[in-house]
């Protein structure tokens, strides 16, 4: 928004001014000089008002007092310069919260000024980029395979405690039998 400001000088009057005013390097100079008076006129051109005040993706913003600063439109976050580490609107500009790359095999939502990604199926990961392994087959025939196997290990287990019991009476029985034969000879 462009202010105007006049100083007046004539013959008759000292000095009028209309409002207390500094000017810039920004501004600019209009003289208008009459037989009687001369009159200067400075445009004071906002921050905003200049062209490119501010970076593509973002808009400008004018800061009571003077000057300006660039914010992030809605969908936008400031770049990270790699080199500085500095995140500034005013110097690098914005970019999309989310782009088409960040989600590998799913899609951007947007939260506030950050996002997270809704993978696809059979994709996992902050950024869906870890595919998961599947298994193939119905989880019922799994399940019932499981419970089979189960069984199956229960049941040879319980035939391996009963032959070990078996096996130790027939050696105990045979070493009892050894011993009558023995001492019947001794006798």
């Amino acid at each position: 928004m462009a202010k105007r400001m006049h100083i007046v000088k004539n013959a008759n009057a000292v000095e009028e001014q209309t409002a207390p005013f500094i000017p810039t390097a920004s501004d600019v100079y209009v003289p208008n000089i009459t037989k009687k008076k001369m009159e200067f006129a400075f445009v004071i051109i906002e921050d905003c008002n200049k062209p490119n005040a501010c970076p593509v993706t973002t808009k400008c913003v004018d800061r009571e007092g003077g000057g300006y600063e660039c914010v992030c439109e809605e969908g936008f976050t400031p770049i990270f310069d790699k080199y500085t580490g500095l995140q500034d609107p005013n110097k690098y500009g914005c970019r999309e919260i989310c782009l088409p790359d960040d989600c590998n095999a799913g899609k951007c939502n947007i939260i506030g000024n950050t996002y997270e990604c809704i993978c696809d199926e059979g994709y996992s990961g902050k950024y869906c980029d870890m595919k998961v392994l599947k298994i193939p087959g119905n989880s019922a025939l799994i399940a019932g395979f499981s419970a089979t196997m189960l069984i199956l290990g229960a049941l040879l287990f319980a035939l391996g405690c009963i032959l070990f019991r078996y096996f130790k009476n027939v050696k105990s029985a045979s070493t009892y039998g050894n011993q009558q034969q023995e001492n019947m000879r001794h006798f």
